[in-house]
């Protein structure tokens, strides 16, 4: 199973990042962004980009990002009112600057554009390593109209109390 790719390739269950990260791993870090599918936003679907950022991408295989995407890729497709648009992924990047995550910035610059109608992340974390910096992220994006869902703490700021839960997380 696969899906197409706006650059003309297809993602299969694995592989899929070999094409895109074997030069940029040289480095040791991967700025990459991947536009997936139709951003046509006459069909009513939430458009949704996905963020990753892993510090220690030399440390793991290729293959642990392929199924990481392939998993979220998913469970978008499994939202019947959802497409997925767009992957923004930062590997080798340690968080604390976002100046030098191509991929967060390009990802931010386009929900500012209105692409994006929703972002998922695997963690509040991805964001940021500072808990209250990777907060203001978020209420930057709520603030643009992009609802936002953090997998690991099960925030999803499109329901009530989304909110609530950022406020509690922000004073710890």
């Amino acid at each position: 199973m696969g899906i197409e790719l706006k650059d003309g390739g297809d993602w299969h269950d694995g592989g899929m990042l070999e094409h895109y990260m074997h030069q940029e791993l040289e480095d040791r870090t991967a700025c990459i962004h991947i536009e997936v599918g139709d951003n046509d936003p006459k069909d009513g679907k939430k458009r949704v980009g996905v963020y990753f950022r892993s510090r220690n991408c030399h440390r793991q295989p290729i293959e642990h990002y392929d199924d990481a995407f392939f998993d979220i890729k998913e469970k978008v497709e499994s939202d019947k009112d959802s497409k997925l648009v767009g992957i923004y992924a930062d590997l080798g990047f340690n968080g604390r600057r976002t100046d030098n995550r191509k991929s967060f910035l390009r990802m931010i610059e386009d929900c500012k554009a209105g692409r994006i109608d929703r972002i998922v992340t695997r963690s509040l974390g991805k964001f940021s390593p500072d808990i209250k910096e990777a907060v203001k992220t978020v209420r930057l994006l709520m603030e643009l109209g992009v609802s936002v869902f953090i997998e690991g703490e099960c925030i999803d700021t499109s329901k009530p109390g989304g909110d609530i839960i950022l406020a509690i997380i922000e004073q710890y």
